[in-house]
């Protein structure tokens, strides 16, 4: 169960799927008062035309529409099973302490959390229900065009070419990769930033005192990924928190190794730290730059690196196996037979 048919910015290629998919929006969400109450004949309506054994909330529990599916799922007796990312490290105070409240509620209404990785999974046990039973299935998308042509080799000579490829916002933390590359030198590095958003003005003012070696692509389409990654040795994505990030498999598929802050959840789960990629911490600027230096001057590592970071994510980012172990993970929720994965 979803909120939203469509998201905007990104269409991943996926295969239609053989299980029913519902969508709230737009005539069955839900605001807060009915879903704490209870009174959400909409959503209650929009449940019962989908009958099913266990059903999947695919939202933040944030969303109050998520709280009012999982009510009305426990009053017809469909075992719900929420699947999300890990909340923002960022928040603090009190924002965290409400965010906490809201989620410990819902996951006390489900039989099962499925997490966008293991690490997440693994959180929502520890810091809500050490009882609940999980397991962890990532964003899929077809990675055949990223795959299936190979990258050219920068000349002899030619700076290490790096991109990052996202939106500008601020918890992208693109200015540490400008200044990262600023400290690499223009002899060593270019930096491409391929994507728009608020802070593309500032950025561009940084890039210009810093005298970094940086240009600006703007806003990429989403079927020319792909050609942007293959056009540069390695992705950067220095995030300060990326409840997933899919830049990461797209680049290993093209063969780019990836250089990304620790709190990007797919990196912590793909990236093995100098064989098919370089994990630093967020906002650590000398990090980023001694990667990208270590890179540009051994081609030998790049090209290494480059191979292992296709077979890796060949191996480990299957569809078919992810998909298998989620479908037997159901089957015991719905059984009531669950454990942890």
């Amino acid at each position: 169960m979803y909120l939203e048919r469509e998201y905007r910015e990104r269409s991943w290629g996926a295969a239609p799927s053989r299980a029913r998919e519902a969508f709230a929006d737009p005539c069955a969400r839900a605001g807060w008062g009915g879903a704490l109450l209870g009174r959400t004949p909409r959503v209650g309506r929009l449940v019962a035309a989908y009958p099913a054994d266990v059903a999947i909330v695919a939202m933040s529990y944030l969303v109050p529409t998520a709280h009012a599916l999982v009510g009305e799922l426990e009053r017809q007796a469909t075992p719900a099973v929420f699947y999300g990312e890990r909340p923002s490290p960022l928040h603090r105070g009190p924002k965290r302490l409400v965010r906490d409240a809201v989620a410990a509620r819902l996951l006390r209404r489900c039989r099962g959390v499925v997490g966008i990785t293991r690490e997440t999974a693994a959180w929502y046990r520890e810091r809500f229900r050490p009882d609940l039973p999980s397991d962890w299935m990532p964003y899929h998308r077809d990675l055949g065009t990223f795959a299936a042509r190979r990258r050219g080799d920068a000349a002899p000579g030619e700076p290490l070419r790096a991109v990052i490829l996202g939106s500008l916002v601020p918890r992208k933390d693109v200015g540490c990769a400008l200044r990262a590359a600023a400290l690499a030198g223009a002899g060593h590095v270019s930096l491409t930033v391929a994507g728009d958003g608020p802070q593309r003005r500032a950025l561009e003012r940084l890039a210009g005192r810093l005298q970094a070696p940086v240009s600006f692509r703007g806003h990429v389409e989403f079927a020319d990924v792909p050609s942007v990654l293959l056009e540069h040795d390695v992705l950067v994505i220095p995030s300060l928190n990326d409840g997933f990030g899919m830049a990461v498999v797209e680049a290993l598929a093209t063969g780019a190794p990836v250089i990304a802050s620790r709190e990007v959840m797919s990196a912590r789960e793909y990236l093995e730290d100098w064989r098919n990629g370089v994990l630093v911490a967020p906002g650590d600027v000398h990090g980023v730059a001694r990667a990208m230096t270590a890179l540009a001057g051994d081609r030998t590592l790049l090209a290494r690196m480059s191979e292992q970071a296709r077979r890796s994510i060949a191996a480990a980012y299957d569809a078919d196996a992810d998909g298998a172990r989620l479908a037997s993970f159901l089957r015991r929720v719905a059984s009531g037979g669950v454990g942890r994965a």
